[in-house]
């Protein structure tokens, strides 16, 4: 396994979850599985799909059909660990809103789970054009819910 993996375990640990490979939320992809390089996705079928690539260089994080939404090179993750470990623990504890426009365009706004506060947004072009009348949102919630947010959603 990619040493680089130790990031997202650590943001899982501090959220009270396993480590990735002993994780129900995740499932390291035997396909891509080596020192040099390292698939996880997500199993969750509410959330949305989330992809992160471990390489020796770097990390690469795919999010809801989008390329590389997050990416950090092995000079930023030596130099701000503790940026990529913030985006990590962002990415699996907040409510994302994505807002498309046909293929080329999504916006991803990350939200805080009990209260639906705004905490980020990134835009992310993947091609030139965007398709006005191909409006879509969808809201996914987080992949893991603190027991107080899944009540105030009405799952608990």
């Amino acid at each position: 396994m990619n040493n680089n993996v130790k990031l997202l375990d650590h943001a899982l640990v501090d959220l009270g979850q396993s480590e990735v490979e002993e994780s129900p939320l995740f499932q390291v992809d035997t396909e891509f599985l080596g020192d040099d390089f390292t698939r996880v996705h997500s199993v969750s079928n509410t959330s949305i799909p989330l992809t992160i690539d471990f390489l020796n260089d770097g990390i690469e994080v795919h999010l809801g059909g989008a390329s590389e939404v997050f990416s950090w090179g092995r000079d930023y993750l030596e130099k701000r660990s503790d940026e990529v470990l913030k985006i990590l623990t962002l990415l699996l504890v907040s409510n994302i809103q994505v807002v498309s426009h046909g293929d080329s365009y999504k916006k991803f706004v990350f939200k805080e789970a009990s209260t639906n506060k705004v905490l980020k947004e990134v835009k992310v072009f993947d091609g030139f054009l965007v398709n006005p009348f191909k409006k879509c949102e969808q809201l996914f919630p987080a992949i893991i819910r603190s027991p107080e947010s899944a009540r105030s959603d009405g799952r608990m």
